[in-house]
């Protein structure tokens, strides 16, 4: 088959050598486009367009621009037409562009968020052929709509020979990492409210933060640190007032944006807990790559029991969730895994294991392989049952929540809504 993976975002120019290594410092919606290389080596026809540099690596090809929707042949191996897949929503100029060539490709959307009905309308009308969701958490929100026969899911993967590479150091016994996005929508908020509690009942515990605000959003306004959001800064006086010094004295150290994949694995290994999403009211996350990678790495997660986290995370096993939305209760659960050392010791040899399912990009290609059948042959997506998401489905509640959110969509209630969501 060919595969065409357009990636239309502003995350670039991407390379391939940079995509390949790790190197190319942007997020996972980014880096799971390190699927390509896996499919190419299973002999398929693979090009990465778009926001790219021109070049070719492992069996993948990649064009910049637009051109290539007109130049690149929609006919892969056998006649059947190309398979291009979408990564997230386009904007709507360039939706209209390939909407027009929509009888030379089988269309897919890979979303990595939530999307607008207007995309499941269009996939129920046949363009895109299908929504390829990244966990069972995020395709069950589409239950309810009539597109959800052509919803699919395909786990999103992640960089197991990077990990692997990654330098192993000793377990530093105090240390806990922050390994989502730093920002409120990820629940930084909560993890800064609860580590006052941490220090007290562990002054030993040390907290590295990596990443930053503009990683998330390049134009993201930036307090003192450099680093994080200039109003969540200005929550927490007594950490963030005259850095570096009242980070020192909080335990706490912000790495920033590291510069390759490999140094946060590093991090990851050389930790004793791993503290990802923790934001209990919104922003719940659809798969949790740093979870899952941090997993890989044989580092114990913490983090909020909303979202895709249990489907992940193996509570009590490799992990520990917290249901109620209490910093304390979080605090206690960080407290836990670093002063019990057995439980930690059993969950870091669990981890590794759990991981694979969700993070092997073998397994993923086969998905994606036969999910590219069902579009090609226009065939619905396999399904178990669900009595009340079917039944709701079923009575229309699906269309008349659609026509809900359309009807919100960009008004200042939406807005006041996502921001009451991710927790200001």
């Amino acid at each position: 088959m060919k595969f065409i993976f357009w990636h239309h975002e502003v995350q670039g120019p991407l390379t391939l050598e940079s995509l390949w290594d790790g190197s190319h410092g942007f997020a996972g919606s980014v880096g799971r486009l390190r699927l390509a290389f896996w499919l190419a080596d299973r002999g398929h026809d693979v090009l990465l367009a778009g926001c790219v540099r021109e070049g070719s690596l492992r069996g993948v090809r990649a064009v910049s621009g637009m051109e290539w929707l007109r130049a690149e042949p929609g006919e892969g191996p056998g006649g059947n037409r190309a398979i291009l897949v979408m990564s997230n929503p386009p904007g709507e100029a360039d939706w209209q562009q390939v909407h027009s060539h929509r009888q030379r490709f089988a269309v897919l959307l890979w979303p990595a968020n939530p999307i607008r009905p207007v995309w499941l309308r269009r996939t129920q009308e046949g363009c895109p052929a299908k929504i390829v969701c990244i966990s069972e958490h995020h395709r069950e929100f589409y239950r309810i709509y009539p597109a959800f026969r052509n919803v699919e899911m395909s786990y999103l993967g992640t960089d197991l020979d990077l990990v692997a590479g990654a330098p192993r150091e000793a377990k530093e016994e105090n240390s806990v990492l922050f390994c989502s996005i730093p920002r409120r929508t990820k629940g930084l908020h909560n993890l800064l409210r609860a580590w006052r509690r941490v220090r007290e009942l562990a002054p030993e515990a040390r907290l590295r933060i990596t990443g930053s605000a503009r990683l998330h959003d390049p134009r993201a306004e930036v307090g003192r640190t450099g680093i994080l959001d200039q109003e969540l800064e200005a929550e927490f006086p007594d950490f963030f007032a005259d850095p570096p010094g009242s980070l020192d004295r909080a335990g706490i150290h912000l790495l920033g944006a590291l510069p390759s994949l490999s140094m946060v694995y590093g991090a990851m290994k050389a930790s004793a807990v791993a503290v990802v999403n923790c934001n209990w009211r919104g922003a719940a996350e659809l798969f949790c790559r740093s979870a899952v990678e941090a997993q890989a790495a044989g580092t114990p997660v913490v983090g909020a029991s909303r979202g895709s986290l249990p489907e992940v995370v193996s509570h009590g096993v490799t992990g520990l969730l917290v249901r109620k939305a209490d910093p304390s209760l979080l605090a206690e659960a960080i407290v836990r895994l670093l002063r019990d050392r057995p439980l930690r010791k059993r969950m870091e040899e669990a981890c590794p294991a759990w991981a694979l399912r969700f993070a092997d990009y073998g397994a993923a290609a086969r998905d994606w392989e036969e999910i590219a059948l069902r579009a090609l042959k226009g065939e619905r997506t396999p399904a178990r049952p669900a009595w009340a998401g079917d039944a709701l489905r079923g009575i229309g509640y699906g269309r008349v929540r659609a026509w809900a959110r359309d009807r919100i969509y960009g008004t200042r209630l939406e807005r006041r809504l996502l921001k009451w969501m991710a927790g200001k």
